[in-house]
């Protein structure tokens, strides 16, 4: 993988991190009691794990279940994972000074980002039309 390849996949699933977690923050602030724009605002400095948390919790204390088991499981991991290339990513390889060992170890981060990008970039959209939903049938 070429480095302007790995910051453009960089790019992109700090995109879907963040759609991501808009989308569980509002179906958490629909899901809540009480007037949706200030749930939204009381849950808007939360972090991803808060607000996964805190939709899992809800979500599952009836039988109607929005989001699956594995759905949480991935959620959680997407929270460790935004983590990763947010914080780390880089540093696996920036740092390394001889080019083989350079380019072998931005050829191994751009093999996980391919595999962590796919991953992702599917859950975005399964996320995504699961707010859609909601909103549809609570409308």
């Amino acid at each position: 993988m070429e480095l302007d390849d790995f910051y453009l996949h960089v790019g992109k699933l700090i995109c879907y991190f963040q759609c991501i977690e808009s989308d569980i923050k509002s179906i958490y602030a629909g899901m809540l009691s009480g007037d949706y724009d200030k749930n939204l605002a009381k849950v808007s400095e939360w972090s991803l794990g808060q607000a996964v948390n805190a939709l899992e919790s809800l979500d599952h204390s009836d039988n109607n279940y929005f989001l699956e088991v594995e759905d949480y499981k991935l959620l959680k991991e997407i929270t460790d994972m935004r983590n990763f290339y947010a914080h780390n990513c880089y540093t696996k390889f920036a740092y390394v000074e001889r080019d083989i060992e350079h380019y072998m170890a931005l050829d191994k981060a751009g093999k996980r980002i391919i595999n962590d990008f796919n991953r992702i970039n599917k859950f975005q959209r399964v996320v995504e039309k699961v707010r859609i939903n909601y909103f549809k049938e609570s409308a």
